[in-house]
């Protein structure tokens, strides 16, 4: 007998043998011989299903339902390394540190150089606020790690825990890892960025651009950087590529419009805070908020109290919206 991939349990040797009766005779004179084998088969498929089915539902982002299915997996199968390591990132998700940290030493216990769940164990103890332990995790799994994916990971639990210079090496050990991957070079510059330094972070998007010049991730963080550092010009070139390629165009009207207001262009402030209100004005409180002060700002008063009496109403609860009406002037910033 055998499982397949989608948990089924088939016949491996076809149903002849099924046709006598001596051959059932000896399953149930076996007792913990062939009829216990068959069991078991069937165990590990239950198991199985119980696995692929927690897997699938964190897929989908349906966290409780992937707890619930990879603990019945753990249960069937208990001496599975990866049922409890899924488990343990499961319960992370709906913040269940102290069950996560149970479930990953166990993970730990039955494969100790399993540098997936000690990568998922720094990061449970990061979150926990154990951060010594969590860098020391993280430190390992840096120096041990051959895959891209857990280099990054690693590397921003590291500069997280107080360790730049080691988190900065395993981001740059994740680009060559890659092959120069766009993600990885996104990677890199946003750790750079958190950890203050401002010219690498610059130098690691610019890297990454000369290389994947169209890549969405990184003209947002190259933008983002921009921003973040007072070039303006800088960052209204990078919407503007990105304003026809966005999956989210509202949102990049939004930062032009808010770039724009800084620099002092309310034509094209109004503009842009005009087409993000059209694009996401039925779910976003901040476009009715940005449109309001930019009427303000044009001298457009009578409308602006009009406009943000809508806003109000679709978000009567929104903090900015309701600072905005109890304000006796415009504000000066968006």
């Amino acid at each position: 007998m055998s499982c397949d991939r989608r948990s089924r349990c088939s016949w491996a040797q076809g149903p002849a043998a099924t046709r006598s009766g001596r051959w059932w005779t000896g399953v149930w004179r076996g007792g913990r011989g062939l009829f216990g084998a068959l069991a078991l088969v069937l165990f590990a498929c239950a198991a199985a299903g119980a696995y692929e089915r927690g897997i699938e539902a964190m897929g989908r982002g349906d966290e409780a339902e992937a707890v619930r299915q990879l603990e019945q997996a753990v249960r069937e199968q208990p001496e599975r390394t990866e049922g409890w390591r899924e488990l343990a990132r499961a319960r992370l998700r709906v913040g269940a540190t102290g069950p996560a940290r149970a479930a990953i030493d166990r993970a730990l216990e039955l494969a100790p150089d399993d540098l997936a769940a000690l990568l998922l164990r720094a990061q449970i103890r990061a979150t926990a606020g154990d951060l010594a332990l969590a860098r020391a995790d993280a430190e390992v799994v840096a120096a041990r790690s051959a895959a891209a994916r857990e280099l990054e990971e690693a590397a921003v639990v590291l500069a997280r825990t107080g360790a730049p210079a080691a988190a900065i090496a395993a981001a740059r050990a994740a680009v060559e890892r890659s092959g120069g991957a766009a993600a990885t070079y996104t990677n890199l510059a946003v750790i750079t960025a958190e950890l203050g330094m401002a010219d690498a972070a610059m130098e690691a998007a610019s890297d990454g651009l000369r290389r994947h010049p169209d890549d969405l991730g990184l003209l947002q963080t190259d933008a983002a950087l921009r921003l973040r550092t007072g070039d303006l010009a800088g960052a209204r070139r990078r919407y503007e590529q990105l304003i026809a390629r966005h999956p989210q165009p509202g949102r990049v009207h939004l930062a032009l419009a808010l770039v724009s207001f800084e620099q002092g262009d309310l034509v094209s402030a109004r503009n842009h805070a005009a087409r993000a209100l059209q694009l996401d004005g039925q779910t976003r409180a901040d476009v009715h908020a940005t449109w309001v002060v930019v009427l303000r700002a044009t001298g457009e008063d009578a409308r602006a109290r009009a406009d943000l009496a809508a806003g109000l109403r679709r978000f009567p609860s929104d903090p900015q919206l309701r600072r905005l009406a109890a304000a006796d002037g415009a504000p000066t910033r968006p």
